[in-house]
């Protein structure tokens, strides 16, 4: 008997059920800061609070689902906080690639590296 389309597990997703424990690498996440350089050089205060790919940590995340990209790889739909200056921490939720995840156990606080 062939099962209906339903149950047959998806090629383009999978639901993560419970979420999947990882740790996000923010600096492989915003690697490439997106926008063009400003006409004008940013102000002090900019350079020295605007946020900084090469000093965001490893944070907690949860990854909810992971959906297939046209090139045949898999992205995750992850949930994790991040520190903004004049926002204080505001909670993020975009499809990242597996490089900037590792599995993380629920007794963890900290990064293992």
């Amino acid at each position: 008997m062939v099962e209906s389309r339903e149950s047959q597990p998806s090629p383009l997703w999978r639901a993560c059920e419970p979420a999947e424990l990882v740790w996000v690498d923010l600096r492989q996440v915003y690697q490439h800061v997106p926008g063009s350089p400003p006409a004008t050089p940013p102000t002090t205060v900019v350079r020295t609070q605007g946020l900084n790919p090469d000093r965001l940590p490893l944070t907690k995340g949860e990854v909810a689902a992971w959906s297939r990209a046209q090139n045949g790889s898999w992205l995750a739909l992850t949930s994790y906080t991040i520190a903004v200056a004049g926002l204080g921490s505001v909670l993020v939720r975009h499809f990242i690639a597996r490089k900037a995840l590792c599995r993380r156990t629920p007794e963890e606080d900290e990064p293992p590296f």
